[in-house]
């Protein structure tokens, strides 16, 4: 990708991040996510809120792995499976960190919320 179109969409406010997230996905029907020797990266907010972080194409989620991320994996996963999963992390009241910046900065999700805005954008698309 080209960098100045990278930092573009990077320099959006995450509502408009969200938005990129759920457009890229449903027309691509892949997710990235980044993982480590011990499974899928979790991250957690002040209060101990356990999330997962997802991007909309691997260069985002790349983005992380320098300094203390240097040693984790990005990883593609299929769309059907993601939105399988999103049920589990529901259950579990794992939230989603939608297509965090260099910085973490991020929307935070419901699981089934994420999984609702797929579905509706994947449906354009048949």
């Amino acid at each position: 990708m080209n960098p100045h179109k990278r930092q573009s969409i990077l320099n959006l406010p995450a509502p408009e991040r969200y938005g990129y997230l759920i457009r890229k996905v449903a027309d691509v029907e892949t997710i990235w996510l980044l993982r480590d020797a011990e499974g899928i990266t979790m991250l957690a907010d002040d209060s101990g809120q356990a999330m997962i972080p997802v991007w909309p194409e691997e260069a985002f989620a790349a983005l992380l792995l320098t300094g203390e991320w240097q040693t984790y994996q990005t990883e593609e996963m299929a769309v059907e499976e993601f939105l399988a999963w999103l049920d589990e992390l529901q259950a579990e009241n794992i939230q989603v960190a939608a297509f965090p910046t260099e910085t973490l900065q991020s929307i935070v999700v419901e699981a089934h919320e994420l999984k609702n805005h797929l579905l509706h954008e994947l449906e354009q698309y048949q």
